[in-house]
C-alpha cells in the first residue's frame, strides 16, 4: 500500500473499480483502489446483474444505453469477460400505466434504445409461457441481458492496474483526514494515506464515513430478497427476463434450469446491523415463488431451493449521488445507487473521474448531493405506478 496517491478510491465493489479504471482512461495514474475485504464482497457480489435501458428519466435512460454499449463490447471496451448475455428484458404493466409506458418508450426510441409496445394478445411472441390475463400493456427490449457481478469488478480492477493503478484489499478505511476545508487523505488500519482527492464509493456504509465531516449522506439501507427456483425439466429453454410491475416481482433466468426471483419495488425492510454480513432470509421466499407460478403456470413443479438477502443503499429519490461533496475539497461520492449501481458502473466511474480530473460531464449536476439540500429531489414526467429498484 502506497503512502501517498493522487486519487484513494474507497470501496471494491463495481463502482469502485469503474472509477478507478475510468481514472487511468483519463490520464491518472497514481490511483489507489482501497477495499476492506475482497473485490465484490459487499452488495456487488449479491447482485442480480441485470442491465437494461429502461428508465423514466432521459438523462438516466441515456446513461443506461452508454453503459450497455459498453458490456455488449467489454473486451474492446475494458478488458476481461463480464459474463453478458443478451437474454431480453420484457416489462409487464397494469392498465393504468398505458400512457405512461407509451410516453417511456417514445423516450426511449427518440435516444437511440431499441424497444417496443407489446398488446397483451403480442406478448406470447416473445414468451409464450406468460399468463397475461392481468397485464394492461407490456415494453420489450431485445437487446438488455445480464451480466457476471464478479467477474465485472476484477475485470475494471485488473484495467485499472494495467493503467497503473494499485489495488489493495484487506484493508480498512477508518476515516477521511482533513485540514482547513479539503481533504488531504485517509485514515486505514494499516496507516494513514495522503492524497488530494477521496473517493467514498462504499454503498450503505457512505454516510458512516461522512458522518464526521457533518455531512449529511440520505442513505437508507434497505435489503432485498432474491428466491432462487430450479424450474421443472418440462418447462423448456429459459425464458427472457421479466419486470412484473404487476406483481411487483422481477423474474431472471440463471443458467440453463434457474430463476432468481426479486421485488420490483422497495420491500421496506430496514437493515441496522450494518457489522453483520447479510445473510439468507428467513422468509419471503414462498411469497417470491408464488408470484413466479402466477406469471408462468408451467413452472408448477418448480422447486423451491432457497434465496439470500443482498442490501441497497437506498436514496430519497432512488437515484445515485455523484461527484463532488460541496462542502469538503477533494471529496467525491459515489453512492446511493438503490440497485442501479451495477448496470450504471462503467458511466457512473467516468462521471466521477471527470470530475476529480477538472472536465465534469454535464450529468455530474443531475446527481449532485446538493439536490438533496436544496429539495430538488430527481423526478420524471412519466411514472409507474410501482416504483423500480434493481
Amino acid at each position: 500500500m502506497r503512502k501517498m496517491s493522487e486519487v484513494v478510491v474507497i470501496g471494491g465493489g463495481c463502482v469502485g473499480a469503474a472509477i478507478a479504471w475510468r481514472l487511468t482512461c483519463r490520464g491518472v495514474r497514481d490511483v489507489q483502489l482501497l477495499e476492506k475485504e475482497n473485490l465484490a464482497s459487499g452488495s456487488t457480489g449479491r447482485s442480480t446483474a441485470i442491465i437494461r435501458t429502461h428508465y423514466t428519466h432521459e438523462v438516466l435512460a441515456r446513461i443506461a444505453l452508454e453503459a450497455r454499449i459498453i458490456f455488449e463490447r467489454f473486451v474492446d471496451e475494458v478488458g476481461g469477460d463480464c459474463g453478458f448475455r443478451e437474454s431480453g428484458f420484457l416489462i409487464l404493466n397494469p392498465s393504468a400505466d398505458r400512457e405512461v409506458a407509451a410516453a417511456n418508450v417514445e423516450m426511449h426510441r427518440a435516444i437511440g434504445i431499441e424497444a417496443s409496445l407489446l398488446e397483451p394478445g403480442d406478448i406470447r411472441q416473445i414468451e409464450p409461457r406468460i399468463a397475461t390475463d392481468d397485464i394492461g400493456i407490456a415494453v420489450w427490449e431485445p437487446h438488455s441481458g445480464q451480466a457476471d457481478p464478479d467477474g465485472t469488478t476484477k475485470a475494471f480492477a485488473a484495467a485499472a492496474r494495467a493503467g497503473g493503478a494499485e489495488v489493495v484489499t484487506g484493508v480498512r478505511v477508518t476515516g477521511i483526514r482533513t485540514s482547513g476545508h479539503r481533504v488531504v487523505g485517509v485514515s486505514t488500519d494499516h496507516g494513514d494515506v495522503a492524497a488530494q482527492h477521496v473517493v467514498v464509493a462504499t454503498g450503505y456504509w457512505s454516510a458512516s464515513l461522512l458522518a464526521p465531516l457533518g455531512v449529511d449522506l440520505p442513505i437508507t439501507p434497505t435489503g432485498h430478497t432474491i428466491a432462487t427456483i430450479r424450474r421443472p425439466a418440462g418447462f423448456g429453454p429459459p425464458h427472457p427476463i421479466v419486470s412484473d410491475r404487476v406483481l411487483g416481482s422481477y423474474y431472471m433466468p440463471e443458467g440453463e434450469s434457474l430463476t432468481l426471483v426479486g421485488t420490483t419495488g422497495p420491500d421496506g425492510s430496514a437493515v441496522t446491523n450494518l457489522e453483520v454480513q447479510p445473510t439468507p432470509a428467513s422468509q419471503g421466499f414462498e411469497q417470491l415463488a408464488e408470484r413466479l407460478l402466477t406469471r408462468f403456470p408451467t413452472v408448477g413443479d418448480a422447486e423451491l431451493l432457497g434465496g439470500w438477502t443482498g442490501v441497497y443503499d437506498c436514496s430519497p429519490d432512488l437515484q445515485p449521488f455523484l461527484g463532488p461533496v460541496p462542502e469538503w475539497d477533494g471529496l467525491h461520492i459515489a453512492a446511493g445507487f438503490s440497485g442501479h449501481g451495477f448496470k450504471l458502473s462503467p458511466v457512473a466511474g467516468d462521471l466521477v473521474a471527470s470530475g476529480i480530473v477538472g472536465s465534469p460531464r454535464p450529468e455530474l449536476t443531475f446527481f449532485s448531493l446538493s439536490r438533496f439540500a436544496a429539495n430538488a429531489l430527481i423526478t420524471a414526467a412519466n411514472t409507474y405506478s410501482v416504483p423500480t429498484l434493481g
